[in-house]
């Protein structure tokens, strides 16, 4: 983990400073998260720590938990970390979870080919993959009925020169 953090300076926001951002948009522009007509973008939004607490603040402010996921929009360039954070919307979703993809602990999620992965945590279980014709953005399958389709809305950037087996090295 280290290594790689000193190969692309990924820096991952702490829970505490993403509460303490999300008081001051409440403060100073508080329809920014009530208003689902409003649209939100994090641009280097790593595993997601901020996207999920501006869904978590959107939905406490009124939100529908579709309404703040399509409202929400969030792109990184490496490919895992939209991979988790898909997962992570999911479990957020559908079991009202916060999915801890910082953990090493690999019960929780198991790495298959192809960057697909399989999450099982607190029993429930969720498949992450790449669409076919777009492979900058992800689907997921569960065992329910329902889903929602949010893929657009949570990106792998450069699309067109993105190499999967891109590991943060220089070339």
């Amino acid at each position: 983990m280290k290594e790689r953090l000193n190969k692309t300076a990924e820096f991952f926001t702490p829970h505490a400073l993403t509460f303490e951002m999300l008081e001051k948009v409440q403060q100073f522009a508080p329809e920014l998260l009530s208003n689902p007509n409003k649209r939100t973008l994090e641009m280097c939004c790593g595993n997601g720590n901020i996207v999920l607490s501006i869904l978590r603040a959107k939905h406490a402010l009124g939100m529908t938990k579709k309404e703040a996921i399509l409202s929400t929009f969030a792109v990184d360039l490496m490919h895992d970390n939209v991979r988790d954070l898909t997962s992570r919307v999911v479990y957020w979703l559908h079991f009202d979870l916060d999915l801890p993809v910082e953990s090493n602990d690999s019960s929780i999620r198991e790495t298959l080919k192809n960057s697909q992965k399989y999450y099982n945590y607190n029993d429930h279980h969720v498949y992450v993959f790449p669409k076919t014709d777009k492979p900058w953005q992800f689907d997921y399958a569960i065992k329910r009925t329902e889903s929602l389709d949010f893929s657009n809305n949570f990106v792998v950037a450069d699309v067109n020169t993105y190499d999967l087996s891109f590991d943060g090295s220089e070339p």
